[in-house]
């Protein structure tokens, strides 16, 4: 017996229908989104001994008898967060700044000098857009636990005010300095 293989040459109709087809099973996934939800996938699922099956719907919202409707979203939920990445490279340095304006007036020390019993104060400026502190103290002659001497100075009635303090026979010698801005 004689056996002959024939070669079939694809018709172009064939070729076709095998390239339609291709096109198909791609297009298909497009179409697992269904309109208006888009972050949906349906599809119908079955049990046909020990094998599951699952179509995709393209157009449709309800699956053939004997199947039964599934639904996921495209996207899930977020994961855990991931181990912390290396240090990386310096970036470049920066453009300088704007140049500020040092608007800052820093006003000549004033001194008050208490002995023997004076409380002397001094209003130095106004509280508002400035600050003063003490420059120096210098106390002597307090030579016992009567004999107090003291410099402070504090916010009274809006105004940074300078206060020397000596009890008995000490003395005390106190210096502020005061700054202002706009």
């Amino acid at each position: 017996m004689n056996m002959r293989i024939r070669h079939i040459k694809p018709k172009p109709i064939a070729l076709a229908l095998i390239v339609l087809a291709m096109l198909v099973i791609v297009a298909i996934p497009i179409g697992f989104v269904v309109q208006g939800q888009e972050n949906v996938i349906r599809a119908c699922t079955r049990q046909v001994g020990v094998r599951k099956e699952i179509t995709m719907m393209v157009i449709a919202d309800s699956c053939e008898p004997g199947w039964t409707p599934i639904e996921w979203n495209v996207q899930g939920p977020p994961g855990p967060a991931g181990p912390a990445g290396e240090t990386g490279a310096q970036g470049p340095q920066g453009d300088p700044g704007p140049s500020g304006t040092a608007n800052i007036n820093i006003f000549n020390p004033v001194e008050l000098h208490s002995s023997s019993g004076q409380v002397l104060t001094k209003d130095l400026m106004s509280a508002n857009k400035s600050f003063c502190s003490l420059e120096k103290v210098a106390i002597w002659d307090a030579e016992d636990s009567n004999e107090t001497s003291f410099c402070e100075v504090y916010v009274s009635n809006g105004l940074w005010t300078l206060k020397a303090v000596s009890n008995g026979d000490s003395h005390a010698d106190c210096r502020a300095r005061c700054m202002s801005w706009p």
